[in-house]
């Protein structure tokens, strides 16, 4: 099996080195995991958004995928989703305990 070849081109982009082990061991996640091509081109872009892209970081991704059960990009979409309201609701919690001390305290 070979990676396809937008996942190749974001790999050469991201700055991520590959030896034969390390993508092989990618190509484990979709023959043996499960996993969709889209899904480690996802992990690509995302290892290429971070500060310091490394195939580390990739299967840390992967791995939490993994660890969830995810199979397709649907599913990391959802959980991107969720992750963000998730992020956006303790932003506005915190705001709004704030703004309980002031009216608490007549600012």
């Amino acid at each position: 099996v070979m990676i396809s070849s937008s996942l190749s081109e974001n790999l050469k982009n991201s700055g991520i080195h590959l030896t034969d082990k390390s993508h092989q061991q990618l190509l484990d996640y979709v023959g043996l995991d499960g996993m969709s091509f889209d899904m480690l081109n996802r992990a690509v872009e995302k290892t290429s958004g971070s500060h310091k892209p490394s195939f580390n970081y990739l299967i840390a991704i992967l791995e939490s995928w993994k660890k969830k059960g995810f199979t397709s990009i649907e599913q990391v979409d959802e959980d991107d989703r969720k992750y963000k309201e998730g992020k956006k609701s303790r932003q506005q919690n915190d705001k709004t305990s704030e703004q309980e001390v002031r009216d608490e305290w007549g600012f």
